[in-house]
């Protein structure tokens, strides 16, 4: 369903449009409402300012989307709208939206699931947000942005746009990019970027349970480790050396992840040190598997034990020393089985690294149910 499939022809034919320069405004903050929109062509973003003044971009409408669509609801707009291209929209009075949902329970509905996608969206974006490392961010909001291939980004704005939307300083982005390519993890054009092969996930679903599913990223896993980078201070070369190495042991992480939301048994191949050595311990593991042979297929077992996880970090530390990393933090689990039965706990994960040519690669998995003490 496109955004704007629930409006019937003769409205949209009987609304007036507006044509908007480059950084003239729509609407302000506090406005009395009187309508919302659809981009005919250009970008219009949704805008609030911090006590310092700084612009925050609450959303980047394109060509084709609706947006505003909570003044319907409100008497005053929430937020500032301004052109960030030259820019021309579609005005949808009001007061004949609100008629028509009010007789029209097929409007209504359709409406309504258009909302229900735009609530997992900003949730999916709230998650991106509360990432601490700038490549995990970017990352993040590369797979759950991409387009119907899984891993391409068509870039329809600027990259300082892109900076905005993320939170981040824009020189920190265009350092973070050029970092994450020369990592061999995002590939990059004029007109779009694409997340690696080793890296693509299908983070993009069809339906609401996949965007569950991307929302919730890092709930994907039955024992990934979530991995916030511990803020410091580069003090020297050796410090920064270390810091660059945590870093690049986040990305390979994210890589993990990845590969687990997609069930992509290809993916984690790539990703883990095809030795003797290599060891996994799940949360329901009766016995240690050791030997990637073993490791694989408790992977491909994982895959289709479970139809969705949902995991939240409680916390993580990362550490590095010299050719080896570890990743140690406590995850609160659900799990949804295929014949509908759940499992709610609480688990220590640890996840460590070798570096192989260049690159960090899981060496063990182990994920530890934590037994609580009934109250």
């Amino acid at each position: 369903m496109s955004t704007l499939d629930w409006i019937p022809n003769e409205i949209t034919a009987a609304a007036r449009q507006r044509t908007l320069q480059a950084g003239e405004s729509l609407f302000r903050q506090g406005d009395q409402t009187y309508g919302i929109f659809a981009i005919v062509k250009g970008r219009v973003q949704m805008i609030r300012y911090d006590s310092h003044g700084r612009a925050l971009v609450l959303f980047t409408a394109a060509e084709g989307e609706l947006f505003a669509e909570a003044a319907l609801f409100s008497e005053t707009y929430h937020c500032d709208a301004m052109a960030a291209t030259e820019a021309t929209v579609r005005i949808y009075p009001r007061p004949i939206l609100l008629s028509l949902l009010r007789r029209d329970p097929t409007a209504a509905q359709k409406f309504i699931a258009l909302l229900a996608r735009e609530v997992m969206s900003l949730r999916t974006r709230l998650e991106v947000l509360n990432i601490r490392s700038a490549s995990e961010r970017v990352l993040r909001h590369l797979l759950t942005a991409a387009g119907s291939d899984g891993h391409t980004v068509e870039i329809s704005g600027t990259l300082k746009e892109m900076a905005s939307e993320l939170g981040l300083a824009h020189e920190v982005l265009y350092r973070t990019l050029a970092d994450l390519e020369t990592q061999g993890l995002i590939e990059r054009a004029p007109c779009c970027i694409a997340v690696a092969s080793h890296h693509r996930s299908r983070l993009v679903g069809e339906n609401a349970m996949k965007l569950l599913s991307i929302f919730a990223v890092t709930a994907v896993s039955l024992l990934t480790l979530g991995t916030g980078l511990p803020a410091s201070k580069a003090v020297g070369q050796e410090k920064v050396q270390q810091t660059s190495d945590v870093e690049r042991v986040n990305a390979a992480n994210q890589v993990f992840i990845a590969a687990i939301s997609a069930r992509d048994i290809r993916a984690m191949e790539k990703i883990w040190v095809h030795e003797t050595y290599a060891t996994f311990i799940g949360p329901l593991s009766t016995t240690v598997v050791v030997g990637w042979d073993g490791v694989k297929q408790a992977w491909e077992m994982r895959f289709n034990q479970f139809d969705r996880v949902t995991i939240s970090l409680a916390e993580s530390h990362i550490h590095t020393n010299g050719k080896v990393a570890w990743a140690v933090g406590v995850e609160k689990v659900q799990l949804l089985r295929k014949d509908g039965g759940t499992l709610n706990f609480d688990a220590f994960v640890t996840n460590v690294f070798e570096e192989q040519d260049g690159r960090w690669l899981l060496v063990s998995h182990q994920a530890t149910p934590i037994f609580r003490q009934a109250k």
